[in-house]
């Protein structure tokens, strides 16, 4: 009880700073695919020894100095069994977690009745060179820089960005039922390379609109001595970021749950190509047809006057068209993993790195060619005032 309580206390220390509300949703997603992965590790143990030997194979007794709960358990065995010692020293080893742990919690208790929350109004200048001014931060780098900050700092984004964290609690929740559809998927070899699939998808709303998540920060960003070419890659490189690690996470979570490590290396390039694709077409949607968004501050579910048909159409299009553009690599990693390497990995791999590679060159450089015709209308499409 006094650990769970402290356990929350904790929580609402850390969630009450900018910072810590910048990291909720990373905080529970930590705590939900930790439990997911404990919850597997348990069932598949279990499974395969039975509760019986699970128990008598992995005995906690060992570690009773490191778990509270087991250092209790072990004073009534030990006492059972007549050893005193081992019932005094385990006692005296659960009171001083007890009191660590009461210690703990009389300190969070304290700093949160007592500590204002109030953000500091100076931002003192750091000594040294600035980040900026760096040979490895290039203008695109900067600006990759200010979009990952951003994706942290707005409600808005850190909701696109945390639609993983709902798939991956419909897969725990579908794998704790055990339905007869799910344990086949379980055992299918494809399951690593769905990682990608779902990633893209989340992320299409930030892809197919990178000014239009701007605002009124549109003509700042505009006004900046940066070249159309630089500030789209920029984003770019901010977007396959998130796309990559949220990919890398996804992809190993599901490689495990399959116990589907030969094809993990083609989760990469696969994620790479389809990032890219994804990028080429959000590009050119971004700077053809930009769509306004509420300011920054308003209910996050809240929607402007203009995202009706417009929203609807752009984004089935342009998820049509990117299927359309993924159908050659998706069939040249099927030819491999499914017809028994039909096709070689490295050609497979190859031609989708390259094919990646010529679909964004043709996307951005249109892309790039439309903005430098048209800034003052996107600057206006897209502010809120």
């Amino acid at each position: 009880l006094i650990g769970s309580r402290a356990f929350s206390s904790l929580i609402s220390l850390i969630l009450r700073g900018r910072r810590g509300r910048d990291l909720a949703m990373l905080i529970v997603a930590g705590i939900g695919v930790t439990g997911f992965a404990l919850q597997q590790i348990f069932a598949r143990t279990i499974g395969a020894l039975g509760l019986d030997g699970a128990v008598l194979t992995h005995p906690l007794s060992n570690v009773a100095w490191l778990l509270p709960p087991v250092a209790a358990q072990r004073i009534a065995v030990d006492a059972a069994a007549g050893n005193w010692t081992g019932a005094v020293t385990m006692a005296a080893v659960a009171a001083a977690w007890l009191a660590a742990l009461v210690v703990g919690w009389h300190r969070l208790i304290l700093r949160l009745t007592t500590t204002p929350e109030a953000p500091s109004l100076t931002n003192p200048r750091r000594n040294g060179t600035n980040l900026a001014s760096s040979p490895l931060w290039s203008t695109p780098l900067v600006i990759a820089r200010k979009e990952l900050r951003f994706y942290l700092r707005d409600p808005r984004e850190r909701m696109v960005w945390t639609g993983a964290v709902i798939f991956l609690g419909v897969v725990g929740a579908s794998v704790v039922v055990g339905t007869a559809t799910v344990s086949l998927l379980r055992s299918s070899v494809w399951l690593p390379l769905l990682g990608p699939l779902v990633v893209l998808f989340i992320g299409l709303p930030v892809a197919l609109n990178q000014f239009g998540w701007e605002r009124n920060a549109a003509s700042f960003l505009f006004a900046l001595p940066v070249r159309p070419g630089q500030l789209i890659v920029g984003k770019n490189l901010a977007t396959a970021t998130a796309l990559l690690t949220e990919t890398a996470l996804l992809s190993l979570l599901l490689t495990w749950v399959a116990n589907a490590w030969t094809v993990l290396p083609f989760v990469f390039p696969l994620a790479l190509t389809g990032a890219a694709i994804q990028l080429a077409v959000g590009n050119l949607v971004s700077v053809v047809a930009p769509l306004r968004l509420p300011n920054v501050g308003t209910d996050i579910f809240a929607q402007s006057s203009e995202q009706g048909c417009l929203s609807v159409g752009a984004q089935v299009v342009s998820f049509f068209l990117m299927a359309a553009l993924m159908a050659l690599p998706v069939s040249a990693f099927a030819l491999t993993v499914s017809f028994g390497q039909a096709l070689s990995p490295w050609i497979a791999i190859g031609f989708s790195l390259a094919w990646g590679a010529i679909i964004y060159s043709v996307g951005t450089g249109l892309s790039v060619a439309v903005l430098k015709r048209r800034l003052p209308e996107i600057v206006a499409m897209v502010q809120t005032i």
